[in-house]
């Protein structure tokens, strides 16, 4: 946090956005889970450093996506 800032979000974006979070959506949620995996780990999985998507919650952009079944090496995130 910066002293001294100050930020705020007008009411017709809360709004919005309880809106779409009540319908149980959230175009901020990829539904990807993560594994902070040690340096070790990664080696022996011969990854770069950084964090694994080990899975998908069902029914997400990550599960349509594939993301967490196979290795991945490049992601390109595109949001709605």
């Amino acid at each position: 946090m910066i002293q001294g800032e100050n930020y705020a979000i007008g009411s017709n974006r809360v709004r919005e956005v309880t809106n779409v979070l009540r319908r149980g959506r959230s175009s901020g949620w990829s539904g990807a889970t993560f594994e902070f995996a040690t340096r070790k780990q990664l080696e022996a999985r011969s990854r770069p450093m950084g964090i694994l998507i080990s899975g998908a919650v069902p029914g997400t952009r990550a599960a349509r996506a594939g993301l967490g079944r196979t290795p991945v090496r490049k992601v390109s995130v595109v949001m709605e």
